[in-house]
């Protein structure tokens, strides 16, 4: 698997968060990564390797990645995301086509009208007059 470059992650660290990422089990990533086979590995080796996987998520650079890896695999499916809905607009089953468009509604709305329904915005205008005690009436 080609790297795309954490400088502060090793290959082999990257190579486990990716796969971390995409929900690859233990089984997968033991062979992959640390080249063991679970099923004749010692109990030294297998503990050490589950002990650095444990360490390596806690690490600054596991979020980068993880997030990057996520990122990558969102992108190449949502063209195929699309198509789906696209058919599923045309489909003859009411409630499909119905729920369909309101997905489609739903992702294109910050796309087209550059929107988000999650942000806020805090305007603040002018300074209020403070006063000292003296200056009140009680």
């Amino acid at each position: 698997m080609p790297r795309r470059g954490n400088p502060r992650a090793t290959a082999k660290q990257e190579m486990f968060v990716r796969m971390d990422a995409r929900g690859e089990g233990r089984q997968e990533i033991l062979r992959e990564v640390f080249g063991l086979d679970p099923a004749t590995a010692t109990e030294l080796e297998l503990h050490a390797a589950d002990s650095n996987m444990y360490r390596w998520r806690r690490k600054p650079w596991y979020d980068e990645i993880w997030k990057d890896e996520v990122r990558r695999i969102s992108i190449a499916m949502s063209s195929e995301a699309l198509k789906k809905i696209k058919a599923q607009i045309r489909d003859d089953n009411g409630w499909l086509a119905n729920k369909a468009a309101n997905d489609s509604l739903t992702f294109a709305k910050p796309l087209i009208w550059g929107e988000d329904e999650k942000a806020l915005n805090v305007r603040i205008e002018g300074m209020p007059e403070l006063g000292t005690p003296e200056d009140s009436d009680g």
